[in-house]
């Protein structure tokens, strides 16, 4: 059974769910998302969404993200008002993040390590003129990730790739909960 990894979203950006050499700290610490080749499609989903309302969105994969009303807001702070557009791309296997350019190094405590990927996604909210949304203050977006992994046994350590850092940021540890069973198919009466 697939398991589900969920994710408190403390801004919109990067955040992976994974696991993690001296001489490659200061250059992790640099890094920057660059795809090897350019306009890879990985299956990103845009959804058009009124943030002035409680909105659960649904994935291909079955992942869910859950943006309660009045969570999104301008740079500065200003609700906002009208439409939102919502991406979400998940990126579920060695192809999907090699394509995506995302740094796979993480550093901790003075060593390099390798992460060792549950799954990870991006999400980022805009207007639909363009203008990038942040999550309000005191808010915050609840990603529930379905993931091929099976093990639900061990904890999963959660990150956020900070995109103006060039930097994993540790958030959380948590245990991997069970997948709502996907609902049986209903035979249509004669």
């Amino acid at each position: 059974m697939n398991a589900k990894l969920i994710g408190l979203i403390a801004g919109v950006g990067l955040i992976a769910c994974s696991c993690g050499s001296k001489e490659e700290a200061a250059v992790v610490a640099k890094r920057k998302i660059t795809p090897p080749v350019a306009s890879v499609d990985l299956g990103k989903h845009t959804f058009s969404i009124d943030p002035t309302k409680d909105t659960t969105l649904t994935t291909e994969s079955g992942s869910t993200i859950f943006i309660p009303a009045h969570t999104l807001s301008t740079a500065d702070k200003k609700a906002v008002e009208g439409k939102a557009l919502v991406e979400y791309e998940e990126y579920m296997n060695q192809a999907d993040i090699i394509l995506s350019g995302i740094p796979m190094q993480y550093d901790s405590a003075g060593q390099s390590y390798f992460f060792e990927s549950a799954g990870m996604f991006n999400i980022e909210a805009k207007t639909p003129e363009g203008e990038n949304l942040v999550i309000a203050e005191g808010k915050s977006v609840t990603v529930s990730q379905i993931s091929p992994w099976e093990d639900q046994k061990s904890a999963y350590n959660f990150y956020q790739f900070d995109t103006t850092a060039g930097e994993w940021k540790y958030i959380d540890t948590r245990a991997a909960e069970p997948a709502a069973p996907k609902p049986k198919k209903r035979l249509k009466q004669r």
